[in-house]
């Protein structure tokens, strides 16, 4: 399981050192997520195992004011719950943002 999306965010960043070096670093990590998940999925195929991923949709979209918003982290749950019912949202493929070419694999 990612916690977290596998789409970008977007947004604009303020100007000055702090604000754009604090959104470097997050690209950093979700980019750094997602070549986990390339390479764990890389693994699986290696050794001949299943794999199955579920992650945040880009079709969510509860409204999030602030980094622990108590409403937003409710929606995001009753989202997943939801689809955990239903049993139908595991991915057996990784996503495919930028994923680095593995010709012959699938």
């Amino acid at each position: 399981m990612r916690n977290g999306r596998v789409d970008i965010e977007g947004g604009s960043t303020p100007r000055g050192v702090l604000s754009i070096a604090r959104r470097s670093a997050a690209t950093l990590l979700h980019f750094s997520g997602l070549r986990d998940i390339q390479r764990i999925d890389l693994t699986t195929l290696r050794d001949g195992v299943g794999y199955r991923l579920a992650y945040i949709r880009s079709d969510f979209q509860a409204p999030r004011r602030e980094p622990f918003d108590s409403a937003y982290m409710r929606a995001l749950y009753d989202d997943g719950f939801a689809f955990g019912q239903t049993g139908t949202d595991w991915r057996d493929i990784p996503p495919n943002v930028g994923t680095i070419a593995t010709p012959g694999l699938r």
